[in-house]
């Protein structure tokens, strides 16, 4: 059977049927719609002719240049492009693939929503994002996931879990796109002697819009806002859009060599830089970080470096009451195999550490010094270079007080540490 419900939708299949009453036609195996801009295949179908909408029972595939869409019940109304999706529906498009038990989709406003047991696959940056709701807007390649969120990044040897309120993914582009679209932008300020020509013969016709404001030719964006040379459009070393993920509102993480705490992050994967806000705390091995703002530098196989900016602070703890601290106004430090091995303060620098013998704690040592250099070995310190004359002294333990035993701003949050999946969750 071949039935054409409008210009622009050609429906072929086996059997089909037409009830007077309800205006409805039935179709039956091998069922076609051909459009313009997708194909609809499936096994039953039925259309009505007064509302123009499509309804679609057993495996049903719905292709185009954007996307790619599968379920195996649902409807689509070929008036307005509004669609919806249920039983083991998903939307594949580009290197994206949404799952969810039921899928909205506005073709017009490229935006599909999906519902409850949410999966959002990228597959390039080997990324899952799950919940129980998601946006994905298509045109700017941004996702919004809510609702017991979580974040899966999958490394040759272990795997990434990151929890919190919302989570976003926003395609970007790295400066290097900029510099290989060889766009050049001129100068405000340097007249044009073209210009000047074209403007001297024609100065008895009506002025531009543009000369009148006296602009330069400046390149327009699609939003109508200025494109500068100085502007971050962006490419990878690949030439291809990187992702920008930002987690918000109670963020914990867990890997099994690291694991975090704040408020919200960022995370650029082109870079593997992750920034974190709002009370950070992170834990590697034996050691917490903590510190107003911090930058992690993360790589494939291993941790590359952290900075913390601003009351930085990383303490170990040796026992119930005994922590060794490392106290700075701003401090860098160095992994080797996911292991601190450096740590280079810069401003206000103070450190406790203890002394043992035979595992049993015999001394302190305080040192306060502008900037310095802390060497550390099996996870432990190993040695102190002090760049600026520093003031220390060694205590043995029954002569110092147990007040002076911890710096300024000292704070253990190890009640806090995720040491699993499922801890992530709680707040």
């Amino acid at each position: 059977m071949i039935y054409q419900p409008t210009s622009d939708n050609i429906l072929v299949s086996d059997r089909g049927s037409f009830f007077s009453k309800t205006n409805d036609f039935n179709f039956k195996k091998n069922v076609v719609l051909t459009n313009p801009q997708f194909v609809i295949n499936c096994d039953t179908m039925r259309y009505n002719t007064l509302s123009k909408i499509t309804y679609f029972l057993g495996p049903t595939t719905i292709k185009s240049k954007e996307n790619l869409i599968y379920c195996e019940d649902g409807w689509y109304d070929t008036d307005k492009d509004l669609s919806s999706f249920n039983k083991n529906a998903y939307i594949i498009s580009k290197e994206q693939k949404m799952f969810g038990d039921s899928l909205y989709y506005d073709r017009k406003q490229a935006i599909g929503k999906a519902f409850n047991h949410v999966q959002i696959i990228d597959t390039a940056q080997n990324i899952t994002i799950t919940g129980n709701y998601a946006i994905h807007y298509e045109i700017n390649d941004i996702s919004l996931v809510t609702d017991n969120a979580m974040l899966i990044q999958r490394y040759d040897k272990d795997t990434l879990y990151l929890h919190a309120d919302t989570l976003k993914a926003i395609s970007t582009l790295t400066s290097k796109e900029f510099a290989q679209s060889k766009i050049k932008t001129p100068d405000p300020n340097i007249k044009n002697s073209e210009q000047k020509n074209k403007k001297q013969k024609n100065k008895n016709k009506q002025t531009s819009t543009t000369e009148k404001k006296g602009t330069s030719t400046e390149l327009q964006t699609a939003n109508s806002k200025p494109l500068h040379s100085t502007d971050t459009i962006n490419l990878d070393e690949k030439g291809t859009r990187s992702k920008k993920l930002f987690a918000y509102h109670r963020v914990k993480f867990f890997k099994k060599d690291l694991q975090g705490k704040c408020d919200s992050l960022s995370y650029t994967l082109v870079d593997s830089t992750m920034k974190l806000y709002g009370n950070p705390t992170i834990w590697s091995e034996q050691s917490q970080l903590t510190a107003d703002s911090m930058k992690l530098l993360t790589g494939e196989k291993s941790l590359r470096s952290i900075e913390l900016t601003t009351n930085g602070f990383i303490v170990s703890e040796e026992d119930s009451i005994h922590y060794n601290q490392i106290r700075g106004k701003y401090m860098k430090g160095y992994f080797k195999k996911n292991d601190l091995y450096l740590i280079k303060v810069e401003g206000n620098g103070q450190t406790i550490y203890y002394d043992k013998e035979k595992e049993k704690i015999k001394a302190v040592n305080r040192a306060d010094c502008s900037n310095l250099n802390i060497y550390l070995k099996n996870k432990k310190m190993s040695k102190i270079v002090f760049i600026t004359k520093p003031e220390a002294t060694l205590y043995p333990l029954n002569q110092i007080s147990i007040n002076d035993l911890k710096l300024k701003g000292f704070t253990w949050r190890g009640e806090d540490r995720p040491l699993s999946i499922s801890d992530i969750f709680i707040w």
